[in-house]
């Protein structure tokens, strides 16, 4: 059994670093914010984290 082959056409995604290390995700963003590199802010994650933090600051209510 050989490497599975893949789709050229199709483009390997590597994990992003949200996904394999959260806290240097979190400095690297908070070093964009501070700089005003708006653009290369990562709004999705963001999205995703600070509305996580939200309903987890809710419960503890």
């Amino acid at each position: 059994m050989g490497v599975p082959e893949t789709n050229p056409k199709i483009p390997m995604l590597s994990p992003s670093l949200y996904e394999t290390d959260f806290y240097a995700w979190t400095q690297e963003q908070v070093t964009l914010l501070r700089n005003e590199q708006w653009s290369q802010i990562d709004l999705q994650n963001s999205k995703r984290s600070t509305s996580s933090f939200r309903v987890k600051s809710m419960i503890s209510f």
